[in-house]
């Protein structure tokens, strides 16, 4: 069994860290968390590399990718300390395609199986 990322992952994970590197510096850290507040900009930035769309199939417009790609932009969000919801936009972008457009916060997994299994109905 092999247990290394692929070429596409790392490539995702690269692309996230160097937007991330280059938009949050680290003698900027504290300040931003002092804050407390979503980060716009930043969050349109990550957003147009495609991570809401890494668990949408390509056919429906996604990546078509895996959970094991989405932890990689998680773990490069949290090492930067990006306040970005980009897992929660990958989530909800991946229930879309069940047609569930609305997910209420915080979305605890128990409020993302009700939401999955309303739609299926």
């Amino acid at each position: 069994m092999r247990f290394d990322l692929n070429d596409e992952q790392k490539a995702i994970a690269d692309s996230v860290s160097a937007l991330l590197q280059k938009g949050l510096p680290e003698t900027e850290l504290v300040a931003r968390f002092d804050r407390q507040a979503l980060d716009e900009p930043l969050w349109r930035d990550v957003a147009e590399l495609g991570t809401g769309g890494i668990l949408v199939p390509a056919e429906q417009g996604g990546l078509g990718l895996d959970l094991l790609t989405l932890a990689q932009v998680a773990e490069q969000v949290g090492h930067y300390g990006a306040s970005v919801p980009a897992v929660g936009n990958a989530l909800v972008d991946a229930l879309s395609v069940l047609g569930i457009d609305e997910v209420p916060m915080p979305a605890t997994p128990e409020k993302l199986w009700r939401a999955i299994r309303e739609a299926r109905r």
